[in-house]
């Protein structure tokens, strides 16, 4: 009986004895609310059981699927006659493997496709596993006396669900047995197995192939550039034991092999620009299977190319304060490459040298002079740093250099930290000068690799303000300057390296009076400048500065950078480069001169009062007041002696709400720096400041050519006030 009849059946009984009336609607509901829990319960173990009966019918469905193929497999080699041919197809060439490691040594893919091929007497039977459907199947053909074929059955299904297959042959030429894996998947289930098969004695071998050949020779090298290595592959078997040598892999045309005349070996030679970091050698014999094509043996050897290609230096600051006296940076170089390492017990290596040592240096500059040299003679390194202990030895850890400072690196000062590798220089000269040590196996140089770490505050010192029209003061100073210079002598050699600046400008069209934010016109082109165009100092000097007119705002840029004058390249700034490293950005401002009064007890003013509340000035009766309005202070964006003499005033009177011209109501007069004025009337009055004849140079970037002139310009702004002094005369 069921359970869901055993409680409905209770039920029944249970109200059977109470009366004899039936199920009520509550006692129904409660009836179907344990049936329900009963029922999940149920449902769930059933799901459960189910899922496990799945999964395990899943495994065996695997399990049988790789014992049945392994068992197809095993009666086909269990008679084979001929060596039996495990595959591997790589960019279209279809490479004799012995094994799965051999396979990847061509470049196959891991769990690609792979063939087996094996003969019994007239018959071929070839094993395929096909990677993109997860399949494997067979072909079998019929082969002629003169090796002609014909075809029986072609791509029939052995098994599916298949994600890897490979097999091991190098024990079956004298064990007759070869190694088979198998992976399978289904359903998120997964079986790998690996299978034993062995053919029965008594191959049985064509006349041509009656000779088995091995070729033993080195599978891996590692070599250097400029190296040259012998070559060596023993022949066991045929008559003709020779070789054939190929390669591939070589990025550089002086790679090469070549006949040693005098030793009768072929080399390999290892070019100082090769930049493949493996390159790939095969071996064939030159004895042929009995289609004379086929080499009896062949092997692939791998030449791994040793080569430094970059040094990395991180810095930490172990005490004191960044960038000031007393701090001590420990400045760690980490040495990167290919194959750096050695491989102990071997011949090729027997002769290694260590390739992760390094050489420091440490170059100081001022305000873009080497300190010590020949521009700033007058201090030595040591009152800047002070290097507490270092070492060149790769062989143990990283090599490192710990240095103290001895002053505040301020803007100008720059320590230039380098780590030279070198193994990449064949040889070295030692801290005595005198003695030379060799670095690789060649002495010959394959590059020049280092690693910089810069101790500094900026790359120039810069003060934007300065910008004035007709000014020759320098407006800052490539503090970086010497330091790159440094730093392309390490990578280049010596050469005449000097800096360029460049500027570019653009109008400020408008400036909104809140927020700051500009409306600009376009760019210039990038213009070299004509002055201190090679060294260190930062400026546009008055050729460049009065071609900006005084009444007119300007965004500035200045683009530094350091060339080669042997050739024109710029070095300097690299691809990677921040741009805030040569960019400058500052701004020439409109002329706004500023004014003293002592009449009126104001300083440094650029404009003073408003018509709605003007100074204000008494003349108690008189018929005229003198009064000093203002004296020349100071002058923003432009040179003083430019225009302190040129500075005029315009007195205008407000008549019927109109300004006009002042006439005979009053007078304005210059005295060297001071302004005067004389109100001959009562009345309201505004001075106007204004310049006159300032000069200003353009330039035709067609003809290249300077068109120097004058300009006078209002230095009064009529929406800002700027410039405008407002009296009340009463």
């Amino acid at each position: 009986m069921s359970t869901l009849q055993k409680v409905t059946k209770w039920i029944f009984e249970k109200k059977k004895k109470a009366d004899n009336r039936g199920l009520t609607l509550v006692e129904l509901v409660c009836a179907m609310a344990i049936l329900g829990l009963i029922g999940t319960g149920v449902g769930s173990v059933l799901i459960v059981s189910a899922n496990n009966y799945n999964r395990g019918n899943n495994e065996v469905t695997l399990q049988q699927e790789a014992q049945m193929t392994a068992n197809q497999l095993e009666n086909l080699v269990v008679d084979a006659t001929e060596q039996i041919q495990y595959t591997c197809t790589v960019g279209g060439t279809e490479y004799d493997c012995v094994n799965e490691a051999q396979a990847l040594s061509y470049g196959a893919i891991a769990g690609g496709d792979r063939t087996l091929k094996i003969k019994q007497g007239d018959r071929l039977y070839v094993v395929a596993y096909q990677s993109a459907n997860q399949q494997i199947v067979y072909s079998e053909y019929i082969v002629a006396v003169d090796g002609s074929t014909s075809t029986v059955a072609t791509n029939q299904l052995m098994t599916e669900n298949v994600t890897a297959f490979s097999a091991d042959l190098s024990g079956f030429a004298e064990s007759r047995s070869l190694q088979l894996s198998l992976s399978l998947e289904k359903s998120g289930r997964t079986y790998s197995s690996s299978y034993t098969i062995t053919a029965r004695n008594g191959m049985v071998t064509t006349a041509a192939e009656a000779v088995a050949a091995t070729i033993t020779t080195e599978s891996e090298i590692v070599l250097e550039p400029s190296q040259v290595y012998p070559l060596e592959a023993t022949v066991v078997g045929p008559a003709d034991t020779s070789v054939t040598w190929t390669m591939s892999g070589n990025t550089s045309s002086s790679t090469c092999l070549a006949l040693n005349p005098s030793t009768g070996k072929m080399e390999i030679r290892i070019a100082t620009d090769e930049r493949a970091s493996d390159l790939y050698l095969m071996v064939k014999t030159v004895a042929k299977k009995e289609d004379g094509v086929t080499p009896l043996a062949q092997m692939p050897v791998t030449v791994h190319i040793r080569r430094v290609t970059a040094v990395t230096l991180t810095g930490e600051l172990e005490s004191g304060t960044a960038l000031s006296a007393g701090a001590v940076y420990k400045i760690t170089a980490n040495v990167s490459g290919t194959y750096l390492d050695q491989v102990p017990a071997t011949a090729y290596d027997a002769d290694y040298k260590e390739t992760r040592d390094v050489q420091w240096s440490y170059l100081v500059t001022n305000n873009g002079y080497e300190v010590g040299g020949p521009d700033w003679s007058w201090e030595l390194p040591s009152g800047y740093y002070t290097v507490l202990d270092s070492s060149e030895d790769g062989s143990v850890s990283s090599c490192y250099t710990r240095i103290r400072l001895e002053r505040n690196l301020e803007n100008t000062i720059q320590i230039l930290v380098t780590a030279v590798a070198t193994h990449p220089e064949g040889e070295v000269t030692l801290a005595d000068g005198v003695t030379t040590r060799q670095t690789n196996k060649t002495a010959i140089a394959y590059d020049h690799v280092f690693g910089t770490y810069w101790l500094f505050r900026n790359y120039w010192d810069f003060n934007g303000g300065m910008i004035k029209r007709g000014s020759d003061d320098s407006q800052g100073s490539f503090t970086a300057f010497g330091a790159l210079k440094g730093m392309l002598i390490a990578q280049y050699g010596n050469g005449d390296y000097k800096a360029r600046k460049e500027y570019r400008y653009r109008e400020i069209i408008y400036m909104d009076p809140v927020t700051g934010a500009r409306t600009y016109g376009p760019w210039t082109s990038w213009v070299q400048t004509p002055q201190n165009v090679s060294d260190q100092d930062i400026n546009l000097r008055p050729v460049v500065t009065s071609r900006f007119e005084c009444n007119k705002d300007y965004q500035v840029q200045i683009r530094l950078s350091v060339y080669d004058t042997s050739n024109g390249n710029v070095l300097w700034p690299a691809a990677d480069t921040p741009e805030s490293a040569y960019l400058i950005d500052a701004e020439v401002l409109r002329i706004k001169p500023t004014f003293n009064s002592w009449d009126f007890g104001f300083t440094d003013a650029t404009q003073y009062g408003t018509e709605a509340a003007p100074m204000v000035i008494a003349m108690n009766g008189a018929t005229e007041v003198e009064k000093t309005l203002f004296s020349f202070s100071n002058c923003n964006s432009i040179k003083v002696d430019n225009i302190k003499d040129r500075v005029r005033g315009q007195i205008q009177k407000l008549e019927g709400g109109v300004w006009v011209d002042a006439g005979s109501s009053a007078g304005f007069v210059r005295n060297n720096d001071v302004c005067i004025a004389k109100f001959y009337e009562t009345g309201t009055y505004r001075v106007l400041i204004t310049a006159e004849n300032i000069p200003y140079v353009t330039y035709n970037p067609a003809t290249d050519t300077y068109i120097e002139g004058s300009k006078n310009y209002n230095l009064y702004d009529e929406a800002t006030g700027s410039g405008i002094f407002y009296y009340k005369v009463q």
